[in-house]
């Protein structure tokens, strides 16, 4: 019962910081309704990718391109309508992964107290990107992205605790 009602959709929308706008910019992979009139914002992603983990750890907003997106969605005069009509607003990855079982749909799952943290966070982290205030910096060593493709990016753990001193 989904239809698709945009794909590769793009908008912004302008945020004050200290008397300056500051646009944010993005492109919307696809926006699905159904009958019962809720709408779905999805993001293509190859592998089998889990909104919910990607973007909250230990409670707390630590990637925020799905809400983003939902912030998005009132600068798209094209879905206009569906937006206003919509009677709720689903986030979600559409994981497109090489075994059967792992392709489908996964909704972001959002629990109240963080739903109303979103448009904050937005806000404080545009703030912190006008301000150019990114945070720590790395550490070092850098910590392992994945241990099967450590040896890709050369991390020293791969080889021994010395690395490879002609390739450091």
């Amino acid at each position: 019962g989904w239809q698709i009602i945009a794909s590769e959709l793009s908008a912004s929308f302008v945020s004050i910081v200290d008397g300056e706008e500051i646009s944010v910019h993005g492109k919307i992979d696809r926006i699905e309704k159904n009958e019962n009139g809720i709408l779905r914002v999805l993001d293509y992603k190859t592998g089998s990718s889990d909104p919910t983990k990607t973007h909250i750890k230990h409670g707390e907003w630590v990637d925020l391109q799905l809400p983003l997106y939902r912030r998005l969605l009132n600068e798209m005069p094209d879905i206009e309508e569906a937006v206003a009509n919509a009677s709720e607003i689903q986030l979600g990855y559409f994981n497109i992964s090489s075994k059967e079982s792992s392709s489908g749909i996964k909704e972001l799952k959002i629990k109240d107290e963080l739903e109303q943290l979103i448009n904050p966070t937005i806000q404080h982290c545009i703030e912190g990107i006008a301000r150019c205030h990114f945070g720590e910096g790395p550490s070092s060593p850098a910590p392992k992205y994945t241990e099967q493709y450590s040896w890709i990016c050369q991390d020293t753990n791969a080889f021994s605790d010395k690395g490879l001193s002609g390739y450091e």
